[in-house]
């Protein structure tokens, strides 16, 4: 009887642990990484980057972004949790919540994180959305879209690698097979990642490949989303690059190999 008793008890708590932690699960889940456009120019944030929180359609990015790009003063009153922004005479004030509330700024991997379109359309920008390609788009004159800052490499097997990344960079002990991989950690920011991949990539293959995968990669969401495995060929090179993520998975692996390989494993279709 009390053995029958135990196992009750630590069911109900197990089920109201499941019950508190569903929305942790399900707000995180609802934001997802985009891109952010400056008259037609590509903005490569250097950590955390622009998310859309898929349950409202909106769009949040840094507000050191605003200040930086926008050409605004940021201040932030650490007793009321308000950031004003202010550039001219045009001034403008976003409470900043603990939670993601419509309407609020929040705090995401150490970022203030304020809505893009409420704030640039504030301070005098136009703004669109891209849908399809899961891309903010601004537009205003006089905007300088900053140069992406110097990357400090180090050369593995002919790639150049930065020094300061979250990508899992490795070199294969079957070089025949798989020369090399790589992955994107779905835990820890990523614009910074997308741009380490371009970088890694285009140093041995070209832009134009580089681009082609990171589009690719970008369209895993979150860790809920399949993202099919897909080969891209090189051309001019004797390799492939696999990308792909199963249903639940954090990492995007992207993996290099060998033509050779490729073409006993699919006949070469």
């Amino acid at each position: 009887m009390k053995k029958w008793f135990a196992m009750v008890v630590m069911s109900i708590i197990a089920v109201a642990m499941l019950a508190v932690a569903a929305p942790l699960k399900q707000a995180e889940a609802a934001l997802t990484n985009v891109s952010v456009e400056i008259n037609d120019v590509s903005v490569q944030f250097p950590d955390q980057g622009a998310v859309l929180d898929i349950k409202i359609n909106r769009v949040y990015v840094p507000v050191r972004f605003v200040s930086e790009t926008l050409g605004a003063k940021v201040d932030w009153d650490a007793k009321t949790q308000v950031v004003t922004i202010t550039m001219g005479d045009k001034k403008i004030k976003v409470e900043v919540s603990k939670t993601i509330i419509e309407g609020k700024g929040f705090i995401l991997n150490k970022r203030t994180m304020v809505p893009i379109r409420f704030v640039s359309e504030a301070l005098g920008a136009k703004v669109d959305w891209d849908n399809k390609k899961r891309v903010v788009k601004i537009y205003k004159d006089g905007i300088v879209v900053p140069e992406p800052p110097v990357v400090e490499y180090k050369v593995i097997d002919g790639y150049k690698v930065p020094v300061v990344t979250d990508i899992m960079f490795r070199t294969s002990t079957i070089p025949s097979h798989y020369p090399a991989s790589m992955g994107i950690n779905h835990i820890k920011p990523l614009e910074k990642q997308y741009s380490d991949v371009h970088f890694i990539i285009s140093s041995k293959f070209g832009t134009e490949v580089a681009t082609q995968v990171v589009d690719y990669a970008k369209l895993k969401t979150d860790v809920y989303y399949n993202l099919p495995h897909k080969y891209f060929k090189i051309p001019n090179h004797n390799f492939v690059i696999e990308v792909g993520a199963p249903w639940g998975w954090y990492n995007v692996n992207i993996v290099v190999k060998t033509l050779d390989h490729y073409n006993k494993l699919y006949g070469g279709k």
